[in-house]
């Protein structure tokens, strides 16, 4: 079972802690798995986090 994100490789607990603005125990992360479709929304999620991103710069870009 995959741990991070596809696109930054970020993982799915620090992802879960920013969404919450939580702290959660290494107990839970340790044995805790992560739903398919969990999964498949943080990959969308970090999928489109790095595209507004690219967005983002090429803006800053067209306007500097």
């Amino acid at each position: 079972m995959p741990t991070s994100t596809e696109v930054l490789n970020e993982l799915f607990f620090s992802l879960l802690e920013a969404f919450t603005d939580t702290q959660l125990d290494q107990d839970v992360i340790q044995e805790t798995g992560i739903c398919q479709s969990c999964l498949l929304k943080f990959n969308e999620y970090d999928e489109l986090i790095t595209r507004a991103e690219v967005i983002q710069v090429d803006l800053t870009n067209l306007l500097t």
